[in-house]
């Protein structure tokens, strides 16, 4: 259920639903039906009496979404729903386009609520916009239930951001004319893989390593080429340029101002003869070690030049590019001009490595000034974290600085909380 709220006065504008889909994840913990209750969501009967089954959907609760000031898109399984900002109504509902021809309309449901069936059978996964260009990922149901997508222990979303993708696709955000297509050899990576800027796509081609597992023992066939790193022309889909990956990389940002491309690899794992190698196993402990040196590098966004490559620490995943800043998950910072750690001047004139202590589960969300995560952010100008208490937030990011003030907005989950309770948050100055 969608909705809007006025950030300044906290009243709500508008709901709006969207297609059924089960959701409890119930006693057992977990988000929707990827919880312990149901381990198995791909095979659970009740599942499949709601509009949005199991296997239509690549992340563990809600849809996948993308705002702008004239359109709110939804990727609701079967169709990309376009919802206006302003009243909630919505003003557009198109079902996956026909991939054997461009320059023509995703199909858009008649007045009487049926459409001609796509050529393929294919759902909508995630969505970008830049500019006047809306890119989407597709994908076919049986890749979830193939690749077992349910609880792995934290939370069951890692098909969230490691499911891939078949299919790469650019529209008309406005007519949702089919601009260009691409089927990718691996999959595409479905959250923190792909990105737009710069008039260009990047994205990673590739699949993890437990997907891979899963997929051999359904009996897929796998490609004889390697894991790729793609740049594609916004406009045209014509591949501007390609980088064969040497090591696992998950997600990637890009910096229109530098024209950098960062592609990290948290804990070194490497591509050896047709599979993943993870050399961040403690042989002793027979597990992996989280904290063990990965690789990453940059890329020149405009012909994927290799700018500089480093492999000193664990380059926890996703990152924030913020001017010169690189900012990781865990609030250690670097530069983006040369991989190594960032500094700061003292009042000394001494220059300091630095990092901020963060907790909890969500990623960083950044403003110029600002770095937040669930219920603290770190004061960027003055290098001092603060921990806002008497609130208690879930695993979504909470704080959000936007529009002048610091929006928290209530994230309930299946913890039941009952310290949740939507807020603005504004500055004041202390002399």
């Amino acid at each position: 259920l969608p909705s809007a709220i006025d950030i300044y006065a906290g009243r709500v504008l508008w709901e709006t639903p969207l297609p059924g889909m089960y959701t409890d994840g119930g006693g057992g913990g977990g988000l929707g039906i990827h919880s312990k209750k149901h381990p198995r969501p791909w095979a659970y009967e009740e599942a499949y009496k709601f509009e949005v089954t199991p296997v239509e959907r690549c992340r563990a609760s809600g849809f996948n979404t993308v705002s702008q000031s004239d359109g709110i898109y939804v990727a609701a399984a079967k169709n990309l729903l376009r919802f206006d900002p302003a009243m909630g109504k919505l003003l557009s509902k198109w079902t996956v386009p026909n991939l054997s021809k461009t320059g023509t309309p995703a199909r858009q449901e008649s007045a009487t609520g049926k459409s001609a069936r796509p050529t393929e059978d294919l759902r909508w996964g995630n969505v970008r916009v830049s500019g006047d260009t809306l890119v989407a990922t597709l994908f076919p149901p049986e890749n979830i239930a193939d690749a077992q997508a349910g609880f792995d222990g934290n939370g069951g979303d890692w098909g969230g951001d490691r499911m891939p993708m078949s299919h790469l696709v650019a529209m008309d955000r406005h007519s949702g004319e089919l601009l260009w297509k691409r089927e990718a050899n691996w999959g595409f990576l479905n959250r923190s893989g792909i990105c737009a800027g710069g008039g260009k796509v990047f994205c990673v081609d590739l699949i993890t390593e437990k997907v891979y597992g899963k997929f051999k023992e359904a009996g897929r066939k796998f490609p004889d080429v390697p894991p790729t790193l793609y740049a594609f022309d916004l406009a045209t889909g014509k591949e501007v340029w390609q980088f064969p990956l040497d090591v696992y990389v998950q997600n990637i940002a890009y910096s229109e101002s530098k024209d950098l491309l960062l592609a990290p690899c948290r804990n070194l794992k490497e591509w050896r003869d047709g599979k993943w190698v993870d050399l961040s196993i403690d042989i002793r402990r027979g597990k992996r070690n989280k904290n063990a040196a990965g690789k990453w590098r940059t890329l020149r966004g405009k012909d994927g030049k290799v700018v500089w490559e480093a492999g000193d620490a664990a380059y926890h995943s996703p990152h924030i590019l913020l001017g010169e800043l690189i900012i990781d998950r865990w609030g250690y910072s670097y530069d983006l001009n040369t991989g190594k750690r960032h500094l700061r001047t003292l009042e000394t004139g001494e220059q300091q490595e630095w990092n901020f202590k963060k907790g909890g589960c969500n990623h960083l969300i950044a403003c110029e000034n600002l770095v937040t995560w669930r219920c603290a952010y770190y004061d960027l100008e003055n290098h001092r974290s603060v921990k806002l208490t008497g609130m208690d937030a879930g695993c979504s990011p909470t704080l959000i600085p936007a529009g002048g003030v610091l929006n928290v907005p209530n994230f309930g989950t299946h913890h039941k909380r009952n310290r949740m309770t939507a807020m603005a948050l504004v500055h004041v100055e202390i002399e």
